[in-house]
């Protein structure tokens, strides 16, 4: 009881029928999909210009010198070996000219 033909026309003709409107749905699927992606990347990047946060003002300091002391140095100031920049100011190797307060 099978017939090859489905309201006169062949199951060939109503197979790539159903085929072509397949590959259409999934094409419009994956347009879809692709359009709302960039939607969200839009607004993602909408929202992040209208707030501000540590990221936007985070640096990236490189080259600096091996061996740093990791914490700052507690107890009473003292002249120091300061690598990153000598100069006259405490801490310095050559604080020459800034008065020293010790308490």
């Amino acid at each position: 009881c099978q017939e090859t033909t489905f309201s006169g026309f062949t199951r060939e003709f109503v197979s790539q029928i159903v085929a072509s409107v397949d590959a259409l749905s999934m094409f419009f699927f994956w347009a879809m999909v692709m359009w709302l992606g960039k939607k969200q990347d839009d607004a993602v990047d909408a929202f992040d210009a209208k707030t501000c946060t540590a990221e936007d003002y985070t640096v990236e300091i490189c080259g600096l010198p091996a061996g740093l002391p990791i914490d700052a140095p507690k107890g009473p100031l003292e002249e120091v070996d300061n690598p990153i920049h000598p100069g006259p100011f405490p801490g310095s190797p050559t604080g020459k000219g800034v008065e020293m307060k010790k308490t």
